[in-house]
C-alpha cells in the first residue's frame, strides 16, 4: 500500500511558497517604479510680488506725482519743441519740450482752495554770456483758451524745479516751468502758450537801457 505524506510535509510545496514569498515582496517594492518616475521635475522660486499679494502696483506710470501726492492722469501729451531765443545778447534761452497733462481735478493751492484739472510743464535751459539774473521758473503763462497762471515751484517728481536765479558768465542752467491749468477740458484745446519773465544784469551804468529785458515767448503745439 502507497504511503501518502501531506501536501505541507512535501519539500517541493514549500519552495513553491518561498518562490511566490519572494515574488510578491518584490512587487510591492518596485511597484510604481518606472523610468519616468526617477527623473525629476525642476521648480523655481521668487519672492512674493506684490500683485500675488493683492496689493495695488506702486508704479506711476499713470499718476503725476505733485508735492509728493499722486494724481490720476486722464490724458497726457508731449510736444517736442525747437525754440531758441538770443535777441537779447547777454543771454541764450531754447525750449526743447512742453508736456500736458489732463488730470483728475485737484487743489493746487490750499490758501485759495483753487482747483486744477490740468498741469503744462515747460523745459527750458538759458545759457549766460555775462552775469545775469533771470527767473522763467517764476513766469507767466498765458493759454490760448484765455487763462492767465503764475508759475508755481511746486515738486514734481520727475522734474526739475527752482533752478533758476543768479546765473554766471559761461554757465548753462536748465530746468522746468510748472504750471498748475484751472480748467483743461481736452489737451487739443491748447493751440498757443504765451510764456513772459524778466532777465537783467547788474551795473553801474544808469544809461544802459539794456540790462534789464522781458521775455515774451509764444510757443505753438501742433
Amino acid at each position: 500500500m502507497k504511503n501518502n505524506k501531506p501536501f505541507y510535509k512535501i519539500w517541493w510545496f514549500w519552495l513553491i511558497v518561498v518562490v511566490l514569498i519572494v515574488i510578491i515582496f518584490g512587487m510591492i517594492g518596485g511597484g510604481g517604479s518606472s523610468s519616468d518616475d526617477d527623473t525629476s521635475n525642476k521648480a523655481s522660486g521668487h519672492t512674493t510680488t506684490q500683485t500675488e499679494k493683492g496689493a495695488k502696483s506702486s508704479s506711476n506710470k499713470d499718476t503725476l506725482d505733485i508735492n509728493y501726492d499722486n494724481h490720476k492722469i486722464l490724458d497726457q501729451k508731449s510736444y517736442d519743441v525747437s525754440f531758441n531765443d538770443n535777441s537779447w545778447q547777454p543771454a541764450n534761452i531754447k525750449v526743447s519740450k512742453v508736456s500736458i497733462f489732463k488730470l483728475n481735478p485737484y487743489t493746487s493751492d490750499d490758501d485759495s482752495n483753487t482747483k486744477a484739472e490740468g498741469y503744462i510743464i515747460i523745459h527750458m535751459s538759458v545759457a549766460a554770456n555775462r552775469d545775469i539774473t533771470t527767473y522763467p521758473d517764476q513766469g507767466t503763462l498765458v493759454t490760448s483758451d484765455g487763462q492767465q497762471v503764475d508759475a508755481v515751484l511746486d515738486t514734481v517728481k520727475g522734474y526739475k524745479e527752482n533752478w533758476a536765479g543768479e546765473i554766471s558768465k559761461g554757465v548753462t542752467k536748465q530746468g522746468d516751468i510748472l504750471f498748475p491749468i484751472e480748467k483743461l477740458s481736452k489737451i487739443s484745446d491748447m493751440k498757443t502758450l504765451r510764456l513772459k519773465f524778466d532777465a537783467y544784469y547788474d551795473t553801474d551804468d544808469y544809461e544802459d537801457e539794456n540790462a534789464n529785458h522781458s521775455y515774451d515767448i509764444t510757443l505753438n503745439l501742433n
